[in-house]
């Protein structure tokens, strides 16, 4: 469980004595913590490219304000010093939150080959104004409507969904392989079996 700052009040636990505030501050875009959890479930696999890896947002403004104020003049002293290490932290704050600059270094470091790439997908739609800040609770509508318009017909959408369905089976050999007279050709029967997922 999480709350988000400023928002909700920090969750206190009182059994585990531990105090949850909103897990975006770190992680506002999980899809490490995701890549290194399907390491420790299927350990076996953990060298292999996943079948589809999707990352879904909740839409951004490519020309979003900055939050963080600039630093005016060349002040000295303790207010100055404090001043400079508030912004720091208003800017590590800001690029912590960037969710589409934290897909962009895993796709980066992963850099799976061309072939596969189009298994990693990141859905998260651009709007032409600024998001509704958390408060924002009616203008949640808007939002959804606006979002549903620009992706009624989204072709990566069908694509995506071809392919969890298309990855939900595997294909067993039901016969031999046979050549064709000139062997250019290997004619192989096939049956779908739905994938087990592990226990």
């Amino acid at each position: 469980m999480s709350a988000a700052p400023t928002i909700f009040k920090p969750l206190c636990h009182g059994p585990s004595k531990q105090t949850y505030i909103d897990g975006a501050l770190y992680h506002n875009n999980p899809i490490e913590i995701a890549a290194k959890e399907r390491k420790l479930l299927w350990p076996s696999m953990k060298n292999e490219y996943s079948d589809i890896v999707g990352s879904i947002g909740t839409t951004f403004c490519a020309n979003s304000r900055v939050s963080s104020e600039k630093a005016s003049g060349q002040r000295l002293g303790v207010f100055s010093h404090g001043k400079t290490l508030y912004k720091m932290a208003i800017d590590r704050i800001a690029s912590t939150l960037d969710s589409e600059k934290t897909w962009e270094t895993y796709i980066g470091i992963l850099q799976p080959p061309q072939i596969h790439l189009p298994r990693y997908v990141r859905l998260n739609p651009k709007l032409d104004e600024e998001p509704p800040r958390l408060d924002e609770v009616h203008r949640m509508e808007d939002i959804k409507g606006l979002v549903r318009e620009k992706w009624r017909d989204n072709q990566k959408i069908r694509q995506i969904a071809h392919q969890l369905i298309a990855s939900s089976f595997y294909f067993e050999k039901s016969a031999h392989m046979e050549s064709t007279a000139d062997q250019a050709l290997y004619v192989v029967d096939f049956y779908k079996v739905p994938m087990k997922l592990a226990n």
